[in-house]
């Protein structure tokens, strides 16, 4: 069997090619590559532009949870597509969204205490309460 023998030009032309079949390969590759990144770069500063209005809108106001802030932060970016309501500030937007809404603790929660007629009562409050009825809470 014999063996096949390259001139020295025929070598080239066949490394030539591959090479420019390898060069394309990854030029299309590192292209792609690029441009997910860049779209990806791009989403994360729009994201960061909503959060950022968003939050300026919110200040200190606490939610009651994270679910129901992110609730909130995604109807508002919807909102903020929508064609009704081009013209509209952010503020009318988020204003809209959260209006009657019991999305936020309450600020002035009830004091969490014992009820009536328990405790550590010194013995003048034990005789006050018994002359009034009052029975000592679990009594």
């Amino acid at each position: 069997m014999s063996e096949k023998t390259f001139t020295q030009e025929e070598v080239n032309n066949i490394v030539s090619a591959r090479l420019k079949e390898y060069k394309e390969k990854n030029e299309n590759e590192y292209k792609l590559k690029y441009d997910a990144l860049v779209a990806e770069l791009e989403a994360e500063k729009t994201e960061s532009g909503y959060k950022a209005r968003f939050d300026g809108l919110v200040k200190d106001k606490a939610f009651i949870n994270d679910l129901t802030r992110e609730g909130v932060y995604s109807k508002f970016k919807q909102a903020l597509a929508e064609p009704e309501n081009s013209g509209k500030t952010d503020e009318e937007i988020y204003n809209a969204l959260v209006k009657d809404k019991n999305y936020f603790e309450n600020p002035n929660r009830p004091a969490d205490m014992e009820g009536v007629g328990k405790g550590n009562f010194d013995a003048e409050a034990l005789q006050i309460m018994a002359a009034m009825g009052i029975q000592r809470g679990g009594e």
